[in-house]
């Protein structure tokens, strides 16, 4: 049995690996970098609707992804919760942003700063 861990790397890695070619590799990349800090500065209901509002490709792939990763609809999951469940949402969520950013940085080849 795998652990939590080697599920969200696994699930994380192939959504990377998804993005390679279709033109926002940079942008994609970068907000993998920016996600943790915009949840820690202003939390995940607030971070989730900010990312919904863009109209770029890049937003709506990366919060595409990150649903499939966590295996949840944030828009659900968001509106069921407990303030408790929102805690262990948001702690799921950081781990998850974390794959995303290695992989950004190894796939992507993106560094924090890049495609700004």
């Amino acid at each position: 049995m795998k652990s939590l861990e080697q599920q969200l790397a696994e699930r994380a890695m192939a959504c990377v690996h998804e993005v390679v070619g279709k033109g926002y590799e940079k942008e994609y990349g970068a907000l993998s970098h920016k996600f943790p800090y915009m949840v820690l500065a202003n939390g995940l209901r607030l971070t989730v609707a900010f990312l919904q509002s863009k109209y770029k490709e890049e937003h709506k792939q990366f919060l595409k992804d990150l649903e499939t990763v966590l295996g949840m609809d944030l828009n659900q999951a968001l509106k069921q919760k407990s303030s408790t469940d929102y805690r262990v949402l948001t702690k799921r969520s950081l781990r998850a942003s974390a794959w995303f950013k290695r992989y950004a940085q190894v796939i992507l080849e993106v560094n924090a700063g890049d495609g700004e």
